[in-house]
């Protein structure tokens, strides 16, 4: 289902289409083997055939179970040809064989023809199977490039955050550690009768401008009372 993931679901369809194969081929073989030796087929064949074609039928029916509600064509597309070549194409010729192999013949088909068709049927199985296979490989790219898309815009995302936050530090310290720095420095001077200097940032209209005209004022005074 495409709760256990889209992949999950192209493995399941692959593991199917082997299993279509495997019940498919033998078949085919066995029937093409028994048109070859004019004989009647032995009973264990019979029912190894008949276990086989109910297998192939069965993994057709999961097939198109698994295949429900793909957004894309190309795997139904190929799906349906594979039904038409397999149902149109070789199931008649198959039905027609397998009753008079339980006598040996006679056939109204060559060996040649009977296998031509079975042999058109495998093909197209294996052509399904490339069709599952690239549309895998197609899906599993394609999330893996928007996994990399994402993984970049997240990079730079972050790589933009951190230079926000560079660029807040970087104005905090310059407008207020720094200020704060030289403005207690002197203030530790005028602190050691050390009047013969500048205050900065008097001319601020801010918290900082504010400090620095009590130091010019503290200064101010201190020169006065040293006088």
């Amino acid at each position: 289902s495409d709760a256990d993931g889209i992949i999950s679901r192209y493995s399941s369809l692959k593991h199917e289409v082997l299993a279509l194969r495997n019940t498919a081929g033998p078949e085919m073989s066995i029937l093409s083997a028994t048109i070859l030796s004019q004989k009647p087929i032995k009973e264990e064949l019979v029912k190894k055939i008949e276990k086989l074609h109910i297998n192939t039928l069965q993994h057709f029916q999961k097939i198109e179970a698994i295949c429900l509600g793909y957004s894309r064509s190309n795997i139904s597309n190929a799906l349906n040809e594979l039904k038409q070549v397999y149902f149109s194409g070789y199931l008649p010729y198959r039905n027609e064989i397998f009753p008079l192999s339980k006598k040996g013949g006679p056939y109204p088909y060559s060996q040649v023809e009977f296998l031509s068709h079975g042999v058109k049927a495998l093909k197209e199985i294996a052509r399904f199977m490339d069709v599952v296979v690239l549309e895998t490989k197609s899906y599993a790219d394609y999330n893996l490039n928007e996994n990399q898309k994402q993984i970049l815009f997240q990079g730079a995302s972050s790589a933009g955050s951190l230079f926000v936050v560079f660029l807040i530090m970087f104005y905090i310290n310059s407008k207020v550690i720094s200020p704060i720095g030289r403005l207690t420095s002197i203030l530790r001077k005028l602190g050691k009768k050390q009047l013969v200097l500048d205050v900065p940032f008097t001319n601020k209209e801010d918290e900082i401008g504010e400090m620095a005209k009590a130091l010019e004022i503290f200064k101010q005074t201190s020169f006065e009372l040293s006088e």
